[in-house]
């Protein structure tokens, strides 16, 4: 195994992400032999590509820097719950 990933997997929250659309190198055989839950496989004709990995896996941040925008927007206008009950932070 190559001595960086195996100096990573020393490190408690770190996790490899294999993507490969039909593993079968010797690297990947000795990564699936430590059974080590932190190591993931993404595999097949769809999601063991990078371009479908990126499409089905990965979350849109787009959309989730829109409704970000949107809630700051919300909260700025004093349409929060807080703001209508009269709450404030001082």
């Amino acid at each position: 195994m190559n001595a960086i990933i195996r100096q990573a997997l020393a490190i408690p929250s770190f996790t490899l992400v294999i993507v490969d659309p039909d593993p079968k190198s010797d690297f990947y055989k000795a990564l699936s032999e430590q059974k080590d839950p932190r190591i993931w496989v993404s595999k097949g004709t769809t999601l063991g590509t990078f371009s479908g990995f990126v499409q089905y896996v990965l979350p849109d941040l787009h959309e989730e820097g829109i409704q970000m925008k949107v809630l700051k927007t919300h909260e700025a206008l004093g349409n929060t719950p807080q703001a209508q009950r009269g709450v404030t932070d001082g």
